[in-house]
């Protein structure tokens, strides 16, 4: 028998799915997500957009600009508070679900709206991240 935590992780997945499939059903666009992954301005303040974040935005940019059917997001990762792994898998199989057990028990973990970003309304998704040497 499913343990609590794991019907409760069931019956917020359905609502996602409910709420996603009833948009889904009425959209008429393409939606395209993308994701920066670069941290160079986490810590130091610097005014300057990575190099990777400039190119995603400018694709961005290019495909809502040019086909009326995309709609565009871009999600930067070091502008959203989120709690590393915790490896819950090796603890209990689980925990390691989607929503992840972390953004389900820490309030201020922004993780979780990124998830349904990608599962439920990403048609395409474009991840950015930095190269360094």
């Amino acid at each position: 028998m499913p343990s609590k935590e794991r019907l409760a992780q069931q019956k917020l997945l359905q609502q996602f799915a409910a709420q996603y499939k009833a948009h889904a059903d009425t959209r008429k666009t393409i939606n395209i997500l993308g994701i920066s992954c670069s941290t160079i301005n986490k810590d130091d303040g610097t005014p300057r957009m990575p190099s990777s974040e400039k190119v995603l935005q400018d694709a961005l940019d290019y495909a809502s600009g040019t086909y009326d059917v995309v709609d565009t997001k871009l999600v930067k990762l070091r502008d959203i508070s989120f709690e590393h792994c915790e490896a819950n898998y090796s603890i209990k199989g689980d925990y390691c679900t989607r929503p992840c057990w972390i953004s389900q028990r820490k309030k201020e973990d922004e993780l979780l709206g990124v998830y349904n970003l990608l599962v439920d309304r990403a048609d395409v998704i474009i991840i950015a991240t930095p190269i360094r040497r």
